[in-house]
């Protein structure tokens, strides 16, 4: 089995709402409402393959919409066809329905109304839309893209995304961040179990659902204390790459960019509030590893402090099990972690200074947690935002995240205007003094 039908398949455990309350946690879009099965109860999980329709005048168009992108697509795809809302003309029916089934393709999301559903009945094949209208596309609508970004209502999707349908509504997950939020939605699920298995017991609601367990909880919160201004920030630096992050804090003249950490996937992305831990080499007592997990709050990251050493490990299989089961974030290591195979399975985030099997147990011994440590020379105290990716790890001070946060988003900003006007010809030392590209990047002395 490929990566990516692996990937497939571990979200089809999952159902829409668990998704979407993993979305929040991570700061995405948590889904779109209003979208409905044509007929019975499928549930879906594959690749989008994205089509915009627009008016048209009535004039000949050319190829029938969609015909080129269906036959692009296959088995793990499914087609996201974005119509606007409209549900007075039709864009989606049986002739596409049967070429679509033809080619494997898993089921089409439509934001608009399709027709011809008992075709699509009898084919097998899941239509997901607002409504059904007998109208004709012929000669009302046209093709403006394919494979490009649409909006299905208020949720962008871009070619490649995982898209989920089912009874609940639809949900969109980037898939550069498809680790990290199925990571949080089997924290969101085991959770949820537990509270159930409470209730079940005996156990009243209100104390079953005590101490922020269920999802979309800002991380850290266990009751009303956090407040809606850091849990915005926080959810604004999980969509920025540490690239932008890192820029931004060379120019607030913050020294924030952690060296030598390194994701054990390309895949992993991760971002929330540090939980600090810090170890130092054995005593007479003796010692062991992870039993600070119990304290860790959904949506926090993990940072372990101990002095870049590789000869042993302060992180395996058991504490990749609980941390991901209980919605950590992710963890960072001044070390090295082992168990590698348990993070990769569970998509759960893990950035290191590298692996090795030795165990650290009766090797360390844990000194502090929640207090300040350094790594790197880059101080992280409890609630500095860590936020990590292929490319590393940076630390923002909690009091300077909405400055960074700022400055980052410009500096995104600035950079898809230089590549926009690259592709349309222009060379890029003009493209980058026409946007004052060196100077949103000049580091502050």
């Amino acid at each position: 089995m490929t990566a990516d039908a692996d990937l497939l398949e571990q979200f089809r455990t999952l159902d829409t709402a668990t998704v979407s309350d993993a979305l929040d946690t991570c700061g995405l879009a948590p889904g779109q409402g209003g979208l409905r099965p044509m007929w019975g109860r499928p549930r879906i999980a594959g690749f989008a393959v994205t089509v915009e329709l627009e008016s048209s005048d009535g004039q000949h168009e050319g190829a029938h919409i969609l015909t080129d992108a269906i036959a692009a697509a296959d088995a793990d795809d499914i087609m996201v066809v974005a119509n606007g809302g409209r549900v007075d003309v039709s864009s989606w029916g049986g002739i596409v329905s049967v070429g679509a089934a033809a080619r494997s393709v898993l089921g089409v999301v439509t934001d608009g109304a399709c027709r011809d559903v008992e075709q699509a009945r009898d084919l097998g094949f899941p239509v997901f839309a607002r409504a059904q209208a007998p109208v004709t596309a012929r000669g009302r609508l046209r093709q403006k893209s394919t494979g490009a970004p649409v909006r299905l209502g208020q949720v962008t999707v871009s070619p490649g995304d995982v898209v989920m349908a089912d009874e609940g509504g639809v949900v969109v997950i980037p898939r550069v961040r498809a680790a990290e939020v199925l990571a949080a939605a089997r924290g969101v699920r085991t959770r949820e179990e537990q509270i159930e298995r409470e209730v079940r017991a005996g156990v009243p609601l209100p104390r079953a659902m005590r101490d922020a367990r269920l999802a979309g909880t800002p991380a850290g919160m266990t009751g009303p204390a956090a407040s809606d201004p850091e849990h915005a920030v926080l959810s604004r630096l999980r969509r920025l790459p540490t690239a932008a992050i890192s820029d931004a804090l060379d120019r607030a003249g913050i020294a924030g960019a952690v060296d030598g950490l390194v994701p054990l996937s390309d895949g992993f992305r991760a971002a929330g509030p540090a939980f600090t831990v810090r170890y130092a080499p054995v005593d007479a007592v003796g010692g062991t590893v992870g039993d600070f997990l119990d304290e860790v709050p959904p949506g926090a990251m993990i940072v372990i402090g101990n002095d870049g050493r590789r000869d042993v490990t302060v992180w395996g299989g058991i504490m990749t099990e609980v941390a991901s089961a209980r919605g950590v974030a992710g963890t960072v290591i001044d070390g090295v972690c082992r168990d590698v195979s348990a993070s990769l399975s569970h998509g759960y985030p893990m950035f290191s200074r590298g692996r090795f099997m030795r165990t650290g147990k009766d090797r360390v011994r844990l000194v502090s947690v929640g207090e300040p440590l350094t790594m790197s020379g880059i101080g992280i105290g409890p609630g500095t935002i860590v936020c990590a990716d292929a490319d590393g790890v940076v630390a923002v001070p909690a009091g300077s995240a909405e400055r960074v946060a700022d400055l980052a988003e410009r500096i995104e900003a600035v950079e898809r205007q230089i590549l926009a006007a690259v592709r349309t010809g222009t060379l890029l030392r003009a493209a980058r003094e026409t946007f004052g590209y060196h100077d949103v990047q000049r580091r502050r002395p």
